[in-house]
């Protein structure tokens, strides 16, 4: 309709946000801890552990807080600080370094003070002669000065950190399936072998939902990956410019992805209302539904109420409606034609996201490409593809998921839903059901690892195998592998009512398109 090409207005913001979403980290850990300074004044000062630290405990012991001889700690430390917390300032050498020296020093901890208030997570290689052998933290230049004007009081403390809350990783964790499960259902819905023709419900079609789906071809997903790390070390080298044109397009494409949502959903909410679907006449603009209309200011309201509160505490709830209606969204415009093209993308996302989690420190001076760019590279800002939900206790990091690691491992299903409604396989016996479960599982083994290793984790390295890994083995065993690669589901397809004057291009819509 003329509306829906008015208010979609920006494809290639969405198709940039796409490319973009690649780069975004599966789940990133943020190690908050605590510096508490017991003598001569009391003080709970907030940290954050380096990802090369080992854990710092719940409770640990309380030991003499010291200055670093010379100050920065970037050369071997003049005097003994065996089993001391030493201070030392950022600055004139890399974190690792100054871990070394205070670590040769004999120190217990390493506490950095950064160069502002606000504090940011260390980075850097993993060396064997640090990992688990010294606590490394960093905190803010202010709290760091009061600790130093009392040096000559001898001041002691500990480090501690708080008990993990598993209760916003749950709701992360029904977010992410749910959004999956409704993206693919709503892909689905869209495709003309799952409804009937309107002269059939003789209910309107839904305009601002169709005619947009765009098929993801073999060219194009090793295209996306490649564009996928180009942007991401454009974002590592450029990040304090183009942070905002990421936030800025995040803020316009989910402006496009919040209405087509919300549209649906009170279409489909209101089926039998014929307020909701009433066509009004837009001057300059062409028809459009009532729905479509009431859903206009909620999607620019949300856009703005994001961009406004983006640094705030409750800025989590405007940036988690956008990003998981770009999911739908996406899962709804981008499609596999057949298993062989997602395989591809799968897999070189699968390797993609290993090299640039664990691999990019070796060729970028010790920094995790992916981990810096999901923490704002240095910025005040952060990236906003990612779902973030705050921990119940406000000493605790907020549990986080990118949006890539929803919407990837989310085309696939959806390509297997459409598969099922192809082979009109029952829910138990089929495809989709199978890959819902196989996401959840490989979302929570993503977790594990995440809790266990203490670092941000590559999530397709356990979301792919759990996927599509499972679904080729099972599909070899029924028999249904062949088809599901090429997509072609022969003359096994058929509507289960076919109109008397339906021709066979409307026929040919029941079929899995092939590239």
């Amino acid at each position: 309709s003329t509306w829906g090409q008015n208010i979609r207005f920006i494809p290639m913001t969405l198709r940039f946000l796409f490319v973009v979403l690649l780069g975004i980290p599966a789940a990133h850990s943020t190690q908050f801890s605590f510096l508490q300074v017991k003598h001569p004044f009391t003080k709970t000062i907030s940290a954050l552990t380096a990802q090369f630290s080992p854990s710092v405990p719940a409770k640990g012991a309380e030991h003499d807080i010291v200055l670093a001889s010379p100050p920065h700690g970037c050369s071997p430390l003049k005097e003994s600080v065996n089993g001391s917390i030493v201070l030392a300032y950022r600055g004139n050498c890399t974190f690792i370094e100054k871990a070394q020296y205070a670590l040769a020093a004999g120190a217990y901890a390493l506490v950095i003070v950064n160069t502002e208030d606000k504090i940011q997570e260390m980075s850097g290689e993993y060396p064997s002669n640090i990992t688990d052998r010294i606590y490394c933290v960093m905190i803010g230049q202010s709290d760091g000065e009061k600790i130093v004007k009392r040096l000559s009081e001898s001041p002691s403390g500990f480090l501690w950190t708080p008990s993990r809350s598993y209760s916003a990783m749950v709701m992360l964790w029904i977010m992410a399936v749910a959004t999956v499960w409704g993206g693919s259902l709503w892909a689905s819905h869209t495709i003309p072998s799952t409804r009937q023709s309107s002269s059939e419900t003789k209910e309107p079609a839904d305009e601002e939902t169709e005619d947009m789906s765009v098929d993801i071809t073999r060219n194009a997903a090793i295209a996306f990956v490649v564009f996928a790390s180009l942007a991401l070390v454009l974002l590592f080298f450029f990040m304090k410019y183009l942070i905002f044109v990421v936030i800025g397009a995040f803020a316009i494409g989910s402006v496009s992805a919040v209405h087509q949502c919300g549209t649906a959903a009170l279409r489909s909410l209101g089926k039998r209302s014929t307020f909701l679907n009433r066509q009004v006449q837009i001057p300059s603009v062409g028809p459009c539904s009532i729905a479509a209309l009431l859903m206009l200011p909620v999607a620019f309201g949300v856009s703005i109420w994001f961009v406004v509160c983006r640094n705030e505490p409750i800025a989590w709830i405007p940036q988690d409606a956008m990003g998981i209606c770009l999911c739908m969204f996406f899962l709804k415009t981008f499609r596999f034609p057949n298993a062989k093209v997602s395989s591809i993308l799968l897999c070189l996302a699968f390797f993609y996201d290993i090299f640039w989690v664990f691999l990019s420190p070796y060729l970028f001076r010790g920094k995790s490409v992916m981990v810096e760019v999901a923490t704002g590279g240095g910025t005040h800002e952060a990236i906003p593809m990612l779902l973030r939900i705050p921990q119940l206790c406000q000493t605790c990091s907020p549990a986080l998921l990118g949006l890539g690691d929803i919407v990837l491992p989310g085309l696939f299903v959806s390509y297997m839903r459409s598969f099922d409604v192809a082979m009109r396989a029952p829910l138990l016996r089929g495809y989709f059901l199978l890959n819902v479960c196989g996401y959840g599982i490989g979302l929570l083994i993503t977790y594990a690892a995440l809790f266990a290793m203490g670092v941000g984790q590559p999530a397709l390295l356990y979301l792919v195998p759990c996927t599509l890994g499972i679904t080729c083995l099972v599909a070899a065993v029924r028999g249904h592998f062949t088809k599901m690669w090429s997509g072609d589901v022969g003359n096994e397809v058929r509507l289960e009512k076919v109109d008397e004057e339906e021709t066979p291009e409307d026929l040919r819509g029941t079929l899995l398109q092939q590239p």
